[in-house]
């Protein structure tokens, strides 16, 4: 686990993110240890999966939360809902020992298919984070509205910091159907993370608001990562109380321009 640094001044987090593909690898073999070791050498404090639960089948848990903490040294941020898998329709989110959690809630988005998020509010040291995970959906024009409901829920004016991270299915330089986000946070440059094999375009995102300075971060290509999923993890680590950081923009080169609705991604 990344070290939280804390002192008088400064304190440092690092956050990941994961679409998971439900365990299944290029490879076609579907291997939970697998994920959970490259979840582990992320080693960050908190990590945010996708597809993480059985999209039917009652949405069955992947992992097993023991397993998890066994494997990684994260605990789970329990969810308040009746289905049998560990997150909200697929998002899981993974917190470190010293991220303390205040309460969870799962957002619903509108949109044809079922999409959602989790909303957790954090502490870090003494520092509120207000964290959402979140998997877009297929559609642009309804990526849009998702946009509009996330980033009401993120509630931007409060005094925290916020990051809204995960599968924001947006292909191209900057997708109109993202371009809420564009407008009102910071996007971490991570690069481009799908396919997993040959990576073209940045579906995997991490924002922040102005109260983080991004510090570094990066897409984790190494060869297991690049089996495991078709997707590559992308991390980002903040110090607390900086303003916008010139390594983030709201404009960056995320791959090949692409366009149409419902054309921008898996």
């Amino acid at each position: 686990m990344a070290d939280t640094q804390c002192d008088e001044v400064t304190m440092r987090i690092r956050v990941a993110s994961y679409n998971i593909r439900k365990a299944i690898g290029r490879d076609a073999r579907r291997n939970p240890e697998r994920i959970l070791d490259l979840v582990a050498s992320l080693d960050a404090d908190i990590v945010a999966l996708q597809e993480a639960d059985y999209r039917f089948n009652q949405r069955r848990a992947i992992f097993d939360a023991v397993k998890i903490h066994e494997r990684t040294g994260l605990r789970l941020a329990a969810l308040d809902h009746d289905e049998p898998g560990l997150g909200w329709h697929g998002n899981v989110v993974l917190i470190g020992d010293r991220i303390d959690v205040r309460q969870t809630r799962c957002l619903e988005l509108p949109g044809l298919e079922p999409r959602g998020a989790v909303l957790a509010d954090l502490t870090a040291g003494d520092r509120p984070l207000r964290m959402i995970a979140t998997h877009l959906g297929l559609l642009a024009r309804y990526r849009y509205r998702q946009s509009q409901a996330l980033l009401a829920a993120a509630e931007l004016n409060a005094e925290r910091a916020t990051i809204i991270v995960g599968d924001f299915n947006g292909w191209g330089r900057t997708p109109n159907s993202l371009s809420l986000f564009e407008q009102e946070m910071s996007l971490t440059p991570t690069g481009p993370s799908y396919p997993s094999r040959r990576p073209l375009t940045a579906l995997d995102r991490i924002y922040h608001n102005d109260r983080l300075a991004l510090t570094d971060c990066a897409v984790l290509a190494n060869g297991l990562a690049r089996v495991a999923s078709d997707h590559l993890p992308i991390w980002a680590e903040f110090e607390f109380g900086g303003d916008r950081n010139p390594l983030s923009t709201g404009k960056m080169a995320l791959g090949p321009e692409m366009s149409g609705i419902g054309g921008e991604g898996p």
